[in-house]
């Protein structure tokens, strides 16, 4: 069989460069997902917590990695009463602190 070394390089290789875009569009699927932003409603009542329940969040859910959450309008975040270390599952938690004795 004679082989024609004189062919252009896309042209031979262009079963592979087609596969290339497709690759990186799954790649980006997979690792690109856009990162979401929630906020607290309303403060954590007495036997409550936000930093691992869905109990305020408006999404409905709790704290997942890939994810920023917001605590603001002075509202009062709990931690869980049961005495244990927790590790918060989202991203990001950001804290609005408001001075005592301010009202906004």
């Amino acid at each position: 069989m004679k082989t024609n070394k004189n062919r252009p390089f896309l042209a031979h290789h262009a079963g592979l460069l087609a596969a290339v875009p497709a690759a990186l569009l799954l790649a980006f699927a997979i690792n690109g997902r856009a990162q979401s932003q929630f906020y607290m409603m309303t403060s954590d009542g007495y036997g409550f917590s936000s930093l691992n329940g869905a109990t305020n969040w408006n999404n409905g859910l709790a704290p997942s990695a890939g994810n920023t959450y917001y605590v603001t309008n002075n509202f009062t975040m709990r931690t869980p009463a049961d005495n244990n270390a927790h590790i918060f599952a989202g991203n990001a938690l950001y804290l609005e602190l408001v001075p005592k004795g301010r009202n906004y």
